[in-house]
C-alpha cells in the first residue's frame, strides 16, 4: 500500500514502486526519480569518461519524518571546463537557473552531485566547504559518486556537521519535466538519436530486469513459508508421537498394576472365606405346637449361629497396597544447533578486506581495531595511498593489507 503522511497543509502521497539502496534513516528519507538517476550515471564510455558536477532540483517536505524528493538533475557545464576543484562561478548559476525556468520551475534546488573519479576522495573537506557555502542547510544533501570503484554516498548537514546517509530509495514515476530536458540535451550533441534509443532501451531493460526480479522474489517468499509450514508441522507431529508413546508405557503400566491388585484382593477374600467355621449353639426359641418349615428353621438357625468371631471377619476391611508403577522420563530433547560461529569485528574486517572510516576513527584506532596493535598503520597508508597518515575521512574505504 501507499505510505501516507500527513501534515498540516497537505497529505504526502509516497511513490508505491521503489527500490532500496543501503538502510535509509528513519528521519530523514531521500528519494531520487529513475530519470534524474539513469542521467547521474551515465551509461557511455565517453560520457562516464567527462567531469560531472549537476544541480539537484526537487522538493522537500517536513513532519514528523522529513522527506527530499529529487526529480530533477542540470549538469553545469561551465564547470567541465575548470581545472581542479569545481567552483560555481556566476557564469555556472546563470546556467542553471536558466535550465531551471524552463524546465524545473515547480521545483527548488535540494543539493548537488558530484562525479568523484576527478577528484580524490581525500579532498572531502574542500566538497564540504563547497557544500557549506552553496547548499546550507539540513534539507540540502551532498551526493558523490565514483563509478570506477561503482560507490556512492549521500551526505546531509546535521548537527552542524556533514553527515553520511546510511540509504536512500529510487522510486519510478512519470517524469516529463527530466525526460524532456534528457531529451534536449541529448538533440544538441552528435548522433544523440542513436544515444536517446540506446538509453531508453537500458532504462526499459532496467525497469523489465526489476520486474523480473519482484515477480521472482514473490514464489521465494512463498516458498519459505511452506517450508518453515512444513518443518513446525513435522516438529509438532515429532512431539505429539512421543508424547503418545510416553503415555501409552504409563497407561500400560498402570493396568500391570491394577491387575495385580484385583488378583491379591481376590486371593485374600477367598483364604478368609475359607477359614470361615460355624459353630453350633444353642437356641432358646421354644418349638411351635405345629411342626415348623424346615427350611425357615435352618434359615433362623443360621441368622442366629453367627459368633463374635464372624462379625470380627466381615467388619474388617482388607486393605491393598497397589505396587507403584516405575515412572520412566521424557527423552531428553536434542537441540540441533546448525548456527555457524560468529565471527569477531577484526576478522569480518579481514574477511571482507576493506574498511569505511567512520567519526572519530584514526588509522591507529583502525590499526588497533583490526590488528589489535598500530604497527600495521604504514602498511595501511602504503595499501591505500595516504601520505599523511592523520589526512582520512568518515565514508572513506580504507583497503586492508
Amino acid at each position: 500500500m501507499i505510505e501516507m503522511i500527513r501534515q498540516t497543509e497537505d497529505t504526502i502521497k509516497l511513490p508505491k514502486n521503489i527500490r532500496q539502496i543501503g538502510n535509509p534513516a528513519s528521519n530523514w528519507k531521500i528519494y531520487v526519480e529513475d530519470y534524474v538517476y539513469t542521467y547521474l550515471h551515465p551509461a557511455a564510455e565517453q560520457e562516464r569518461a567527462e567531469k560531472k558536477v549537476c544541480v539537484l532540483f526537487g522538493k522537500v517536505h517536513r513532519a514528523e519524518k522529513n522527506y527530499i524528493f529529487i526529480s530533477g538533475a542540470v549538469a553545469v557545464e561551465p564547470i567541465l571546463k575548470t581545472v581542479g576543484l569545481p567552483e560555481f562561478t556566476e557564469e555556472a548559476w546563470e546556467y542553471v537557473y536558466q535550465q531551471a525556468k524552463e524546465y524545473f520551475s515547480d521545483f527548488e534546488i535540494v543539493g548537488w552531485s558530484v562525479m568523484t573519479s576527478f577528484w580524490p576522495l581525500h579532498l572531502l573537506p574542500e566538497f564540504e566547504n563547497l557544500h557549506r557555502r552553496y547548499f546550507e542547510g539540513a534539507d540540502k544533501v551532498m551526493f558523490l559518486m565514483d563509478p570506477e570503484e561503482q560507490e556512492e554516498h549521500f551526505y546531509r548537514l546535521a548537527g552542524g556537521n556533514l553527515s553520511g546517509q546510511s540509504g536512500y530509495y529510487i522510486y519510478y514515476e512519470k517524469n516529463e519535466a527530466m525526460q524532456n530536458f534528457m531529451v534536449r540535451q541529448h538533440q544538441k550533441e552528435p548522433g544523440t538519436e542513436q544515444r536517446v534509443q540506446e538509453e531508453e532501451k537500458t532504462v526499459a531493460g532496467y525497469r523489465a530486469r526489476m520486474q523480473e526480479k519482484q515477480r521472482q522474489i514473490r514464489p521465494k517468499a512463498e516458498h519459505s513459508i511452506l517450508c518453515a509450514a512444513g518443518v513446525l508441522t513435522a516438529m509438532a507431529a515429532c512431539v505429539i508421537g512421543i508424547t503418545t508413546i510416553n503415555n501409552y508405557e504409563k497407561m500400560a503400566g498402570m493396568q500391570d498394576a491394577i491387575q495385580v491388585l484385583s488378583q491379591s484382593a481376590a486371593g485374600t477374600t477367598e483364604k478368609e472365606v475359607a477359614n470361615f467355621e460355624v459353630e453350633d449353639m444353642q437356641s432358646s426359641i421354644k418349638p411351635l405346637e405345629e411342626q415348623a418349615d424346615p427350611v425357615a428353621v435352618s434359615a433362623q438357625a443360621a441368622q442366629t449361629s453367627q459368633t463374635p468371631q464372624t462379625a470380627q471377619v466381615t467388619s474388617e476391611s482388607v486393605e491393598v497396597q497397589a505396587p507403584q508403577p516405575e515412572t520412566t522420563g521424557d527423552p531428553a530433547p536434542v537441540s540441533v544447533d546448525g548456527a555457524q560461529p560468529m565471527l569477531s569485528e577484526a576478522e569480518t574486517y579481514k574477511l571482507q578486506g576493506y574498511y569505511i572510516v567512520e567519526k572519530g576513527d584514526s588509522l591507529a584506532v583502525i590499526s588497533q581495531k583490526i590488528y589489535q596493535n598500530k604497527d600495521m598503520v604504514p602498511q595501511i597508508c602504503a595499501k591505500n595511498g595516504i601520505a599523511d597518515e592523520n589526512t582520512i575521512y568518515i565514508g572513506q574505504k580504507l583497503l586492508l593489507p
